[in-house]
């Protein structure tokens, strides 16, 4: 009798437990019983994909493996997206025990810079009874080198009259120039250097009052147009 009563407690014990994990993780489930954990990779080869120093304006393709090491049948149930930029295709998304399937990955890097990262967050079932559900997550990572750049991207002033020399430069080496610079403060003077290398920007006024971004406009010999910001700043705006 002791030996039941036992069995019974730990049986409520498991499910408050499950009960917890299922409000934190996600939302009631409408239908069926099953248990919802979230987990270091069990089903999914790797945690991440490091595609390394990449360029921007590339589509690049990943892959990432699905294994059945349970004794029971997986179902990938859904993968969330953190960004429009991942396409996927699942080869099989039921898996036997034992099976495996493949996931390929097409990730775009458009118009992103420096150190970035996008997740796909995967929900796998096991049947049986109850069902068991898990959530898995494979990061994509990559360091993309922009095309162009301004050698700094924020100036400060410390008093009228003076004047930053800013150059444009391409990690990639595609060869930009500038093309037209605006900013919308009076207080400061824009001019592009003769060979289209670099801008010249002087503080004429006391203060940016609330203008503290120039925007310039550049393009490659093809024609290709990119926009780059410049953030600007003196001591009156900084004790704001």
């Amino acid at each position: 009798m002791l030996t039941k009563f036992g069995h019974l407690l730990l049986g409520l014990a498991s499910l408050a437990g499950v009960a917890v994990c299922g409000t934190l993780l996600m939302k009631p489930r409408s239908e069926g019983s099953a248990s919802v954990s979230r987990q270091a990779p069990t089903f999914l080869s790797q945690a991440v994909i490091d595609l390394g120093r990449v360029d921007q304006n590339k589509k690049l393709n990943a892959t990432a493996t699905v294994i059945n090491h349970t004794q029971s049948a997986l179902t990938v149930k859904a993968i969330a997206k953190s960004c429009s930029c991942v396409d996927l295709a699942i080869g099989n998304p039921n898996l036997a025990p034992g099976e495996s399937t493949e996931i390929n990955i097409t990730w775009a890097t458009g118009s992103k810079r420096g150190r970035v990262q996008d997740v796909l967050t995967m929900q796998f079932e096991v049947v049986g009874e109850p069902s068991k559900v898990t959530m898995e997550t494979l990061a994509i990572r990559a360091d993309v080198v922009p095309e162009c750049e301004l050698s700094t991207e924020r100036l400060f002033f410390k008093s009228p009259g003076e004047t930053h020399t800013i150059n444009l430069q391409s990690p990639a080496g595609v060869a930009y120039t500038f093309l037209n610079v605006f900013c919308e403060s009076k207080s400061v003077r824009v001019r592009i250097a003769a060979d289209a290398k670099s801008i010249e920007v002087t503080f004429v006024g006391e203060s940016l009052a609330g203008f503290n971004e120039a925007t310039v406009l550049c393009e490659t010999d093809a024609k290709a147009s990119k926009w780059l910001r410049l953030n600007l700043s003196t001591p009156v705006d900084e004790r704001r």
